[in-house]
């Protein structure tokens, strides 16, 4: 019985003095997952692969993602600029334009295996159309791109109507296509309840 026991406990140490990697097991790279396509391109135009752009071994050494359906990410925008004070590039969309591109080019998912929710509070100029016959007093400096993420179909933009409150922003002033949460904070709390996951640019 001792002998038993004493087998027993050196089968336990084993399992826990030598645990099974992700990446030993080949699990941790989900190398069956990516590339489907290259989002990379030469001077020309023509497709590289990992290798060539970023150098022998690159691709054995790329972790593609875990999981390909039921997606759902998180966005909050709370200012209008990436590099203030030029505001010459905005906040985030370019993050989000970036996911887009890794889930459907890299990847091969398409718009029903994720969803993006951006929601807005400072952020707020985003959301404005600057042509709208009701034009709100400011000026939004990346409406196109604004627009190119709204017509995503795995996309919703929602603006907090407290921000729309503060700024005296009506329907009439947005983009097509945007709408609205009550509250910024709530909403956000709200959709990670839901399942949607926090992403930070």
């Amino acid at each position: 019985m001792k002998l038993k026991l004493f087998a027993t406990c050196l089968t336990s140490l084993a399992l826990i003095g030598a645990p099974v990697l992700a990446d030993d097991a080949k699990d941790f790279w989900n190398k069956g997952n990516c590339p489907v396509k290259t989002k990379w391109t030469d001077s020309a135009g023509k497709p590289i692969s990992l290798d060539e752009k970023f150098g022998k071994g690159a691709g054995e050494a790329t972790r593609c993602l875990g999981e390909t359906k039921d997606i759902k990410a998180l966005y909050r925008v709370n200012r209008v600029c990436e590099d203030i004070p030029a505001c010459a590039k905005p906040y985030i969309l370019g993050n989000i334009k970036n996911q887009i591109a890794d889930y459907e080019i890299t990847h091969g998912m398409n718009s029903g295996d994720y969803k993006i929710a951006v929601v807005i509070g400072d952020g707020w100029k985003l959301t404005l159309d600057n042509n709208a016959a009701k034009r709100h007093p400011e000026t939004n400096p990346f409406q196109s791109r604004m627009e190119e993420i709204v017509k995503h179909p795995s996309v919703t933009v929602l603006l907090c109507q407290n921000a729309a409150h503060a700024q005296g922003i009506v329907k009439e002033n947005m983009i097509e296509g945007i709408g609205f949460v009550t509250a910024e904070v709530s909403a956000v709390a709200d959709l990670q309840e839901a399942g949607y996951r926090y992403v930070e640019p």
